[in-house]
């Protein structure tokens, strides 16, 4: 390490927080902590992915490359030469993460509820998965032993997400906050208790309660308001952190940081009824809405009986994650579609000699993209009189890296910026002859929004200082640079210094694209698959995620 290195670095993750949100609540006094943050530290906007979706997101930021490079493009995953889609994990990750290269310099590393962090691989130090865990009954730490010991010290039950609870808002209100303190209540428990260089917490609360609390000029007589709700809870989490920065050695870089910010959101698009009316995509005669289908299945695999009668005639590996694969892909007529919009995001062209059935021939792929690009912005919401889409990009132009080709072929961006919230909408992959192309947006009144949050604090900070816009991406080259560790090359991001002192600007190194990194053989699978748990389906569902 070079005399400007720091040994301490922490990151507090504050998914999908918003400065339009947090601003006026700083300015009024609202959120002593981070108020005193602010002003002490650097702060600006902080560019998420494209999609700005947690799945691509988090990887981002853990990984410094763009999602061509690591592979996740959703919280689900195409299966090459198929039509099927399956949960994405920490094994799909196609690209070390900074810690993986701060654990070979050998800094100990800290990790609670980094999304994509389940099932937990290796690290030098400890790690507890969050979101993407199945429940108590499978391994959500590294190493293992930390599990009984979390479950000891912390209330019962242990919980992995609030998701669950989402179509009862009083519910997931209660969930959320639970799982808000037994967050902080982890992280001051390791905090005191393990060794440690790097550590990290992301709390997942702001962007559960977004999608359904998301404050309007609606005042409702019967309770609280929107805002007021969430205000309590940031009030709340406010207190957080600063329990969490009292655990903290003085000389500790903090940064505070969120995936994506957040807006409000009122019309929905059916993408695939869009599709379905111009004659891109055709459904089978009689097919039932997927919706339906799913939603059954869900049901169906909390019977017994149904278990037994799957484990009898069913191949072992499928579970109601393939089930609902088979679900999407059956009510399509392959034979008269060209394109559809894909559990991953996007759209994809049923193209020859890719696709099982395609019938696209690849000389027409490039029209047919430009055709599809020039409609789709025309499209109208005649009840809105806007149109739903901020822009369509082909992947070959928004990625690059050797996983692009894994991509879907456009990615579709709806209205995510605008105000009011009718102007702003979600894109739903639902199948069904009877959709309408919109509807409200209901259950869902907040979306995900393309720039999150940015403050850095402590040791080495630039106090008082408005940051240019950064990227997501550059956070991981940012904190390997802090911290003395060489950048690989590969990283697309770049190093903030515009963040820090004088004195504690950091001089970074880096590893060239062959020089061996001493990291060992790469920990993950592509080809991994499980059976995907109905809890983790349910939860992603809830939020939106999963259609």
């Amino acid at each position: 390490m070079s005399d400007s290195s720091l040994n301490k670095v922490v990151v507090i993750g504050l998914d999908g927080v918003d400065w339009r949100l947090l601003q006026p609540w700083i300015d009024a006094g609202e959120l002593p902590t981070l108020a005193r943050l602010v002003q002490e530290g650097a702060h600006g906007r902080l560019k998420s992915t494209v999609r700005p979706e947690s799945s691509v997101a988090w990887t981002t930021f853990s990984t410094g490359v763009n999602p061509g490079k690591h592979g996740i493009f959703g919280f689900v995953r195409h299966q090459p030469s198929s039509y099927e889609f399956h949960l994405a994990d920490s094994r799909h990750i196609g690209a070390r993460r900074f810690w993986d290269y701060l654990g070979a310099a050998g800094l100990r590393v800290g990790l609670v509820n980094v999304p994509f962090t389940y099932p937990p691989q290796p690290v030098n130090g400890f790690l507890v998965g969050g979101m993407l865990t199945p429940g108590s009954h499978v391994t959500f730490t590294y190493p293992a032993a930390l599990q009984q010991r979390l479950m000891q010290h912390l209330p019962a039950p242990y919980l992995f997400d609030a998701g669950d609870s989402a179509k009862d808002k009083a519910k997931l209100w209660q969930s959320v906050s639970a799982y808000t303190r037994q967050q902080l209540e982890t992280a001051v428990l390791l905090l005191r208790e393990e060794v440690w260089n790097f550590f990290a917490i992301v709390f997942t609360g702001p962007d559960r309660l977004q999608h359904f609390f998301w404050p309007s000029d609606v005042k409702k007589s019967e309770g609280p308001t929107n805002g007021e709700l969430l205000l309590t809870y940031f009030k709340d989490l406010d207190q957080s952190v600063a329990k969490i920065l009292g655990e903290l050695p003085t000389d500790a870089l903090v940064l505070f940081l969120s995936d994506h910010g957040f807006n409000a959101v009122g019309r929905r698009f059916y993408i695939n009824s869009w599709l379905q009316s111009k004659g891109y995509l055709s459904l089978r005669s009689r097919a039932l809405s997927t919706d339906y289908l799913s939603r059954l299945l869900t049901r169906l695999k909390s019977i017994s009986l149904v278990r037994r009668l799957k484990q009898t005639f069913l191949p072992t590996e499928w579970g109601v994650g393939q089930l609902k694969t088979a679900v999407f892909a059956n009510p399509i007529d392959w034979t008269k579609t060209r394109v559809y919009y894909a559990p991953d995001g996007g759209l994809r062209i049923n193209l020859q000699g890719r696709e099982p059935n395609g019938i696209v021939p690849f000389e027409a792929y490039e029209s047919l993209c430009a055709t599809l690009s020039s409609e789709l912005s025309a499209v109208k919401d005649m009840e809105t009189g806007c149109s739903p889409i901020a822009g369509v990009y082909q992947k070959k132009n928004l990625y690059h890296g050797p996983f692009t080709s894994s991509a879907p072929d456009l990615i579709v961006e709806p209205q995510r910026e605008r105000d009011p919230l009718e102007q702003n909408y979600l894109i739903d992959s639902k199948l069904g002859s009877d959709l309408p192309h919109f509807t409200s947006s209901t259950p869902y009144n907040g979306n995900h929004a393309p720039h999150g949050i940015l403050l850095a604090w402590g040791n080495g900070v630039a106090a008082h200082t408005t940051l240019p816009e950064s990227d997501l991406q550059d956070i991981a080259p940012t904190i390997l640079a802090a911290m003395g560790v060489p950048i690989p090359k590969t990283m697309d991001g770049r190093v903030l210094f515009e963040l820090f002192t004088d004195q504690k600007c950091p001089d970074p190194t880096f590893l060239s694209e062959t020089e061996p990194s001493s990291l060992g053989e790469a920990m993950y699978s592509l080809d991994a698959v499980d059976e995907p748990e109905t809890a983790v389906i349910e939860r992603l569902r809830n939020l939106g995620y999963l259609d």
